[in-house]
C-alpha cells in the first residue's frame, strides 16, 4: 500500500521536466503490480470457497447421473427419465459454466 501511495506522490514530480515515459515506466509499473495485489488478494479466499462448492455440485451432480444410469440400463424407458436425465445434464452444464472469480475481467472491460 505505502509503494502505491509513493508512486501516486511521485507522479506530479515526474512530469516537471516534460514527459518522459521512460521515467514513469517503473512508477506506472508499481502502481499497476499494487492495483492487482489489493484486487486479488482480498478476493482470494472467497475464489477457494467458490472453486471447492463448485467442485462439490458438479461431483453430486455426477453421483445422481451415476445412479439414474444404474437405475435406468436400457434403451427402453419409461416416461419421464428422459425428461430426469436432460435436467440433471443442463443443470450440470450450468454449474461448470459458473464463475470461480467475483471480478470478471471481460465484463470489466465492456
Amino acid at each position: 500500500m505505502s509503494s502505491l501511495m509513493g508512486t501516486q506522490v511521485a507522479y506530479p514530480l515526474l512530469y516537471l521536466g516534460g514527459f518522459n515515459p521512460w521515467a514513469s515506466l517503473p512508477a506506472f509499473a508499481l502502481t499497476l503490480l499494487s492495483v492487482v495485489y489489493l484486487l486479488v488478494r482480498p478476493m482470494w479466499s472467497v475464489h477457494v470457497h467458490l472453486r471447492e462448492a463448485k467442485t462439490a455440485l458438479i461431483r453430486s451432480t455426477d453421483a445422481q447421473i451415476r445412479r439414474w444410469r444404474t437405475e435406468h440400463p436400457g434403451q427402453n424407458l419409461p416416461d419421464g427419465a428422459w425428461l430426469q436425465i436432460s435436467f440433471l445434464l443442463q443443470f450440470r452444464t450450468q454449474a461448470m459454466a459458473l464463475s470461480e472469480w467475483l471480478f470478471n475481467l471481460g465484463l470489466a472491460l465492456r
